[in-house]
């Protein structure tokens, strides 16, 4: 803090200080095994990451890799579409 010449009566504006940023949609909640469950929910979410991104969970895991390559592992995997689902590529291998 600083005053003008010292006199405690007349304190000096040094700055101004920016009104708290408030964050997206924080929901916390609780699931059935007592743990904490946490959730943001902004309009876009970007992560970004040089060499890889590996989203990982039990045994899923999906990885993205510079060179373009996406991975996606488990024991179960799943795709659903209300529309169309397309499986485009130079050669498309199943088993």
């Amino acid at each position: 803090m600083a005053f003008a010449e010292g006199d405690e009566e007349t304190p000096l504006l040094l700055g101004l200080l920016d009104a708290p940023r408030r964050l997206d949609t924080v929901e916390v909640a609780t699931n059935n095994d007592e743990q904490t469950v946490k959730s943001i929910k902004p309009n876009v979410l970007r992560i970004e990451s040089q060499k890889e991104l590996i989203l990982e969970c039990g045994k899923a895991k999906i990885s993205l890799r510079e060179d373009g390559r996406v991975l996606i592992l488990g024991g179960y995997v799943l795709s659903r579409s209300r529309g169309v689902n397309k499986i485009k590529g130079g050669s498309v291998q199943v088993n």
